[in-house]
């Protein structure tokens, strides 16, 4: 069973998220945009495990129900080597710290590697790349705002790094 576990946005970043998704697919060709099935997250880490070690993993993940939501503010669009583009944030350093804390509790797991250490929501992947310039103008326009991480989940993981089912899901407190 091949899961992630992510912090989840509020309702104002997923709606933005899913804007900005929606409008770059719209206009290119991608292979996803963010809806109720690839839902808007941040990865802290992919996990490779069978079925019967997912009770472990929950038990892990609410010992984090203490936790305060992360505030954070979106800060650019950039696109990956593999024709990702993801919604980057200015001072990501409390998600880093929660990464750090979460992966040292679930050492003993087949981790998966994380491409990428900078955290971000990723609002599509492009088919073509010759698309990214036109798709990174619909993306600047990204509202450069205030925003909060406001849930730790567990997701079923999905094509192209995506989440594509809730399993479990703690809010954050604050």
């Amino acid at each position: 069973m091949k899961i992630r576990i992510v912090l989840l946005p509020d309702k104002k970043l997923t709606k933005e998220t899913k804007k900005a998704s929606q409008l770059i697919f719209n206009k290119v060709k991608t292979h996803f945009k963010l809806d109720l099935s690839h839902i808007p997250h941040v990865t802290i880490i992919a996990l490779n495990l069978d079925e019967n070690d997912l009770l472990e993993i929950i038990k892990s993940i609410k010992k984090y129900s203490n936790h305060k939501k992360i505030k954070i503010k979106t800060s650019e669009a950039k696109i990956s080597k593999k024709s990702f583009i993801g919604m980057y944030f200015q001072d990501d350093n409390l998600i880093k710290k929660l990464r750090e804390q979460i992966i040292m509790s679930l050492s003993k797991y087949n981790k998966e590697e994380i491409v990428t250490k900078q955290p971000h929501i990723t609002l599509t992947r492009l088919v073509h790349e010759k698309d990214a310039s036109t798709s990174l103008k619909i993306a600047k326009d990204f509202p450069k705002k205030n925003y909060c991480l406001d849930s730790l989940a567990i997701c079923k993981d999905g094509p192209n790094g995506t989440c594509t089912k809730i399993i479990f899901k703690i809010t954050l407190i604050g």
